[in-house]
């Protein structure tokens, strides 16, 4: 009786493999049909400004075409696949040929070599783009030294740059027509280097003038008058070196740069409160040590009360951080905290930025290292500093980005609500709270060098881009 069983057993495992096995196979997908890959290309389709990558997910294909004006919806897309027919309403569909109507979504009809059926439904989704601000508000700028972008009130855009024989000038976008640029003229002349900020509804210029005795200055101007006279802060011989501005809410407007005179290379800050300027402390370095060390790489920022921190790194140490705060009681720099040691890839670590996230009540900054993983790349890292814990961290925090190093002339960070984003060669990032996204997508093979890059209300997002071919400086604006 048993053997009996047993081969009955058998025979009836067979059969029930043998009848569930289509099934199980058109559950696996193994008799399925897909696209392997679904595009718009612009050598396909005249009049089309960008190529277009198609998103699938399941069965639905998602095309992002990054601009809300498009000529018409009539295109023929590239598509691969292993059907043995492609049809859209019983008509058969050749790739990179067949012009199909995007206008609403279109449902293409697979079929497969066994005869099986599937169905991709395509959707054609306008994303905004980075639109021309006007006409170019600077002709053939190929040799401008510098330029900074911001919002006047965080709406009206403007622009404020050195040019090739080192006068300042500034562009603000005249809101009524949106598309003329108002030139200030020159608001200075021989300009060393420059840094930009609005304070007190006005657009304030902090520079360092050539020659001996090169002077650090601060100019105004409000829309639509013309530029204030300069401000002196101190006479200063030499070059000072990575000269940056920040703000304290409307009471003070202050500059940092390294001081490179005697080849001390002090980090130094000055305040300006509307009237006159006073240094912070007498010697950063030495008020927190009682020592001078060289510093390599500074940034300075407020906290946006009564506070303000500096981040150095210092020749003497290369690559350790050393964070300082400007007690305004003792009208002394104070050492908050040091690294005592780093990794070897920290060697090179140098401070490109700072800020101050309010979330977090700490100061941030943004570091560059050698990618030893990747030739000819760079690390950018945030990190922030835990008092608790006493140590600069990214844990939980904003992820790094490895960057070319052909891209690192043109890179600039913006600090918005808490939030950075980044700009390099033709690339606008936003980190989101979990990662970095990209802001819109220019990928049209004129897109131009992005030279700087300023955040304001309602997600809105202007840069000014340097034309590689033209030189032309471009104002964008993206929302």
């Amino acid at each position: 009786m048993t053997p009996r069983i047993s081969l009955f057993c058998i025979i009836l495992i067979i059969l029930l493999f043998s009848c569930s096995q289509p099934s199980d196979m058109e559950d696996l997908g193994l008799l399925d049909t897909e696209f392997y890959s679904f595009d718009l290309y612009i050598d396909d389709n005249a009049g089309l400004a960008f190529d277009v990558t198609g998103q699938q997910d399941g069965n639905t294909i998602i095309l992002e075409y990054p601009d809300y004006s498009i000529p018409g919806f009539q295109w023929a897309p590239r598509f691969s696949t292993d059907a043995v027919s492609v049809e859209v309403e019983g008509v058969e569909q050749s790739s990179g040929s067949s012009q199909v109507n995007f206008s609403n979504p279109v449902t293409y009809t697979l079929t497969a070599d066994s005869g099986m059926i599937q169905q991709f439904d395509v959707e054609l989704i306008l994303q905004p783009g980075w639109q021309d601000l006007g006409s170019s508000p600077v002709l053939a700028a190929a040799l401008a030294a510098s330029i900074r972008t911001g919002f006047l009130n965080n709406v009206s855009p403007y622009i404020v740059y050195r040019n090739s024989i080192n006068d300042l000038s500034a562009y603000t976008l005249d809101m009524v027509d949106g598309i003329t640029w108002n030139p200030f003229g020159i608001g200075a002349n021989n300009v060393e280097n420059f840094d930009s900020q609005i304070w007190n509804y006005q657009i304030w210029s902090v520079y360092q003038t050539t020659g001996p005795g090169g002077n650090i200055e601060a100019q105004s101007c409000i829309p639509p008058a013309a530029w204030s006279g300069p401000v002196i802060a101190t006479p200063y011989t030499g070059s000072a070196a990575g000269l940056h501005s920040f703000t304290a809410s409307s009471n003070y407007l202050f500059a940092a740069w390294i001081d490179d005179s005697s080849l001390s290379k002090n980090p130094v800050v000055w305040a300006f409160d509307g009237a006159a300027w006073q240094p912070l402390g007498s010697s950063m370095v030495e008020d927190a040590y009682g020592v001078s060390l060289h510093a390599q790489s500074f940034r300075a920022v407020s906290d946006g009360g009564a506070n303000v921190f500096a981040a150095c790194t210092f020749g003497e140490a290369e690559g350790l951080i050393h964070l300082f705060k400007f007690d305004k009681g003792s009208s002394a720099w104070t050492g908050v905290s040091y690294e005592s040691s780093s990794s070897s890839e920290d060697a090179d670590r140098i401070i490109i930025d700072m800020f101050y996230d309010n979330e977090k009540q700490a100061p941030v900054i943004f570091t560059r290292s050698s990618n030893h993983n990747y030739e000819n790349t760079f690390t950018i890292q945030a990190l922030y500093y835990n008092e608790l814990a006493g140590v600069w961290t990214d844990l939980d925090y904003i992820e790094a980005l490895y960057i070319p190093e052909s891209d690192y002339t043109s890179l600039d960070i913006c600090w918005f609500e808490n939030s950075p984003s980044i700009a390099y060669g033709t690339t606008v990032l936003n980190w989101d709270g979990e990662s970095w996204v990209k802001i819109g997508n220019d990928s049209s093979p004129s897109a131009p060098s992005v030279q700087s890059l300023s955040r304001g209300v309602i997600n809105t997002y202007f840069t000014a881009m340097k034309d590689d071919v033209t030189g032309d400086l471009i104002g964008r604006f993206y929302q």
